[in-house]
């Protein structure tokens, strides 16, 4: 089983189903054997996200969770379908400014400890590295 980065949005629809904008899901991990199931996943993950945020405003509209981006265990991209965010409503911004320019977006991580646990926070540190993640040591 691998580790894939995926980034997201959730499109929004007025109560007219016509499209209005799309939102980016902050970027999240699944686990999967391949990458159709990391896509799959990856929707899942976005659906419940959506469902998580928007409870109680169902009713005036649609959300629609898009896969955007999916970055292996080493930070290659491996699916890159940006096309999705473009629309041609001319009321509708060009979202294509939601996709991250260099790639999949670097994830925070704060890193508290007791200077006793010095080298294991360390050691996380240095692991958290491979995975994109920006880290802080209090």
């Amino acid at each position: 089983m691998s580790t894939y980065s995926v980034f997201g949005v959730e499109e929004v629809y007025d109560a007219f189903d016509e499209y209005e904008h799309a939102n980016a899901v902050p970027p999240f991990a699944v686990y999967a054997d391949s990458l159709d199931e990391a896509k799959a996943k990856g929707v899942e993950a976005i659906w419940q996200y959506i469902k998580w945020t928007r409870e109680g405003f169902f009713s005036s509209g649609e959300f629609v969770p898009r896969v955007i981006q999916i970055a292996d265990e080493s930070g290659r991209l491996v699916f890159n379908d940006p096309q999705q965010l473009v629309r041609t409503w001319p009321f509708s911004s060009d979202e294509t400014s939601l996709i991250p320019s260099n790639g999949l977006p670097t994830r925070v991580c704060f890193i508290s400890y007791n200077s006793r646990d010095e080298g294991f926070a360390r050691s996380l540190h240095n692991q958290l590295l491979k995975f994109r993640y920006l880290t802080w040591f209090a």
